[in-house]
Order: C-alpha cells, then sequence, then structure tokens
C-alpha cells in the first residue's frame, strides 16, 4: 500500500477490528473504563493529514468526548454526524491506547 498506490480499508474489516480491541479492552479494564484524565491535546483532523502545515494545537476534553458518545447512542436512527461524532470517538480511543501502554 501506499507510494501512489490508493490506501483502503473495508468497513467490514474495520468494523471486525474494532470489535476485537474493544474486547481486548474489556478483558484489560473490565466494562467501565476510568479514563483518568480529562483535557488532553489536539490537532484538527484535517490538519493532520495536511504535511505541508505545522498544524495548531487545541485542547480537547474527554468529558465532552464521553458526553457526545452517550448523547449519540439517544438520538434518532440517522442522526449521525460522522466526522464530528468520530473525533469524539477517536479522543477516547487515543486515552484508552495511553492507559494500555506497559
Amino acid at each position: 500500500m501506499g507510494d501512489g498506490e490508493p490506501v483502503v480499508i473495508a468497513v467490514a474489516d474495520l468494523r471486525e477490528a474494532l470489535a476485537r480491541l474493544l474486547d481486548a479492552a474489556t478483558e484489560q479494564f473490565g466494562q467501565l473504563v476510568d479514563l483518568d484524565a480529562d483535557h488532553y491535546w489536539a490537532i484538527d483532523s484535517a490538519a493532520a493529514f495536511d504535511l505541508t502545515k505545522d498544524p495548531a494545537v487545541d485542547a480537547g476534553q474527554l468529558s465532552d468526548d464521553v458526553a457526545t458518545v452517550v448523547e449519540l447512542l439517544t438520538r434518532d436512527d440517522g442522526e449521525i454526524f460522522l466526522w464530528h461524532d468520530l473525533e469524539h470517538v477517536t479522543g477516547i480511543l487515543l486515552r484508552i491506547s495511553v492507559l494500555a501502554r506497559p
């Protein structure tokens, strides 16, 4: 992959990988993960993929990320704001990756 070839992933593969990772997180941390932090450094996701410029550093907040994920679960079907909701999920997943480090 790379070097001029398209970089693609099947959504089914991504879904399976995330399910396996979340199963491993459950095994390590239990049903509730104590994120043990709130604020974190973040860069805009679009800026993260533009290597021609230095990204601006901003702050994210895990409590806001968690609230958004919980709120997403109460929305009507079809009320998904994909880019926005994924950014909040990403903040949580990044924190879990830090907690899982040896």
